[in-house]
C-alpha cells in the first residue's frame, strides 16, 4: 500500500511537470521590443491614473477615449455641438434687463444660497389654487425638519403671503411667470403657460450652479427623499419618475444636474415652449391633424428627449418640417407628432405590468441628438413600483401595498379634482392638514 501511494504521487508530480512544460512551450517569448511596449503601456495607464486622481484632464480619461460612460446606455461625453451660450446669466433666463429681487427684497441667488444643502436645491412651484396641497406638503416637511431647506416659487400674491406667514423660503417675481391667470384645465392655454413657468424656474436654479430636486406639491414627503434621489441620480444628467403606465417622464418628481449639457437641454425646451405659446408651432387636441399635442412641459421634455427640435421639427415627420396646423395634406407621408411621439416612447421606455413588477432599479438611456438639436444627455427612470403614480393600475395590481413603506413615493396624478386627490392621500396616510382647515397641520 505504501508503494502504491508513492507511485500515485510520482505519477501526479510527473503529470503536473508535463503540464507546466507544455504551458511553457506555448507561452509567447518576449523580445526587447515587447518589453518596451509593456513599459509604454504601464506608463500610459499610470499617467491616466494621475490625471484622474488630480482632476487635471490634459490627458483624456478612458471613458472619454472610448466614448462611453458606465451606465446601461452608451453615450458620448459632453455636447459635441455646444450651444452658443452654454451658461446664460439669470437675467437672460428671466428675460429681464437686470436680476430682479423678490417681494421680500432678496434676490433668487441669495435665497438659493440659504436653502441649498451640499450644492442641491429642493424646489416646487405653486399658486394659491393649490394652497391646500402646498400646506400638506409643508406639514410633511416640517415633521421631517426640512421646511427651511426648500424654496417655493410662488405664482401669485396669495401663495407668497401664505409662505411668508409660515416662514417658508419663497420667491415671487412676476417676470418669472408666463401667465397672470390661474392654472386652468389640462392643456389649456393658461395651463400650459403656468407649467411652462416651471421650466423657467428649473433653468434659473441650474444656471446658478446648483443641482435641482424638483417635486410637485401633491407628492407628500413621508421620509427624506434626498439621499435616495442623490444615489439614484449617480452618473446621469436627468432623473425622473416614470409616468407609468404611460411612457414619458413625469416632471413632478425630477432631479437635474447643473452642467452645460442640461442647461442646453432646458434651453431647447424653453425655446420650444416659447414657440408653442406664440402660435409659431400650431397646437390642438386632434391627433389626426398636423399639430403639436399635447403641448405642456411634460410633452415638451419628452419631445426633446426624442431629438425633437425647438423649431418643432422631429425625426419621424418625413419632410424636415414642423407642425403647421390643419389636416394632413392628401398624399403627404407625414407621421403626425403625437402618433410619432407616443409610438417611440412606447418602444423605448414601455414596461408591461409583469416586467414593471420585477424592475427594482433605475433604467438609463441616452438622448444623443448631435445632428439635430445638439442635445446630448443621459437620463434615467426611477423604478415605478417604488415611485408610484396615481393610476388605478397600481391598486388593481396590489402594488399600492408598497406605500406602507415610508420611502415609497406616491404621486396622485391621473385624477381629476382636488377632492379626489385629497381622498387618495388620506387613504394612504399622507394627509396632515386638519379637516376643515386649509392651513393647520396635524400634530
Amino acid at each position: 500500500d505504501t508503494h502504491t501511494h508513492h507511485f500515485k504521487n510520482f505519477l501526479t508530480l510527473n503529470l503536473i511537470e508535463d503540464r507546466v512544460n507544455d504551458a511553457s512551450r506555448t507561452m509567447p517569448r518576449f523580445d526587447g521590443r515587447s518589453w518596451i511596449s509593456v513599459a509604454f503601456g504601464v506608463g500610459f495607464l499610470f499617467a491616466l491614473f494621475l490625471c484622474n486622481f488630480t482632476g487635471k484632464h490634459s490627458v483624456p480619461l478612458l471613458s472619454e477615449l472610448t466614448g462611453k460612460v458606465k451606465t446601461t446606455a452608451v453615450t458620448t461625453l459632453g455636447p459635441q455641438v455646444p450651444p452658443a451660450n452654454p451658461r446664460p446669466g439669470i437675467s437672460e433666463v428671466l428675460g429681464v434687463a437686470k436680476v430682479p429681487k423678490g417681494r421680500n427684497g432678496s434676490t433668487l441667488s441669495e435665497l438659493l444660497a440659504k436653502v441649498q444643502v451640499n450644492g442641491v436645491v429642493v424646489a416646487t412651484t405653486a399658486d394659491s389654487g393649490y394652497l391646500y396641497l402646498t400646506v400638506n406638503w409643508i406639514c410633511h416637511l416640517q415633521k421631517l425638519g426640512l421646511d427651511q431647506n426648500v424654496i417655493v416659487f410662488a405664482l401669485d400674491e396669495g401663495m407668497y403671503k401664505e409662505m411668508q406667514a409660515r416662514g417658508i423660503p419663497c420667491y415671487f417675481e412676476q417676470s418669472m411667470k408666463k401667465s397672470r391667470e390661474k392654472i386652468g384645465n389640462w392643456n389649456s392655454v393658461s395651463y400650459n403657460q403656468v407649467v411652462h413657468t416651471k421650466t423657467k424656474h428649473q433653468m434659473a436654479v441650474l444656471q446658478e450652479g446648483y443641482d435641482l430636486f424638483f417635486a410637485d406639491v401633491d407628492i407628500p414627503w413621508t421620509s427624506d427623499y434626498r439621499p435616495q434621489m442623490a444615489l439614484e441620480a449617480t452618473g446621469v444628467d436627468f432623473l425622473g419618475q416614470h409616468n407609468w403606465p404611460q411612457n414619458d417622464m413625469n416632471t413632478g418628481f425630477i432631479y437635474l444636474r447643473s452642467n452645460p449639457r442640461m442647461v442646453h437641454f432646458l434651453q431647447t425646451v424653453l425655446d420650444l415652449e416659447d414657440r408653442l405659446e406664440k402660435g409659431i408651432i400650431r397646437t390642438g387636441f386632434d391627433p389626426r391633424h398636423d399639430i403639436m399635442t399635447p403641448s405642456d412641459d411634460q410633452s415638451s421634455i419628452a419631445f426633446t428627449l426624442l431629438c425633437g427640435q425647438s423649431t418643432g421639427q422631429y425625426p419621424g415627420r418625413g419632410d424636415d418640417g414642423f407642425p403647421r396646423g390643419g389636416p394632413v395634406p392628401p398624399g403627404k407621408k407625414i407621421v403626425v407628432q403625437s402618433k410619432w411621439q407616443k409610438g417611440l416612447l412606447a418602444r423605448r421606455h414601455g414596461l408591461r405590468a409583469s416586467k414593471m413588477a420585477k424592475t427594482e432599479s433605475r433604467r438609463t438611456y441616452s438622448a444623443l441628438c448631435l445632428t439635430t438639436s445638439g442635445v446630448n444627455i443621459t437620463y434615467a427612470f426611477l423604478p415605478p413600483k417604488y415611485y408610484q403614480t396615481g393610476h388605478k393600475s397600481f391598486h388593481e395590481l396590489r402594488f399600492d401595498r408598497f406605500l406602507d413603506n415610508a420611502s415609497t413615493v406616491y404621486h396622485p396624478n391621473f385624477m381629476k379634482g382636488g377632492d379626489i386627490k385629497v381622498a387618495a392621500l388620506k387613504k394612504y396616510r399622507r394627509w396632515m392638514v386638519v379637516d376643515g382647515s386649509d392651513s393647520k397641520c396635524k400634530t
